[in-house]
């Protein structure tokens, strides 16, 4: 389960950095803090 939030944190925080070059700083955070919640959500379900 840890894991598993540890993964799509990963995931995101790459996607992220990907992504940044295009995007305001505080868009990225709020992305980080958006994809962080689905996560933990979707860990909560299983």
């Amino acid at each position: 389960n840890v894991q598993t939030v540890q993964e799509l944190l990963h995931t995101s925080v790459a996607n992220l950095e990907r992504m940044s070059s295009g995007l305001p700083h505080e868009d990225s955070c709020y992305a980080a803090w958006l994809d962080f919640n689905l996560a933990s959500m979707r860990t909560e379900t299983i």
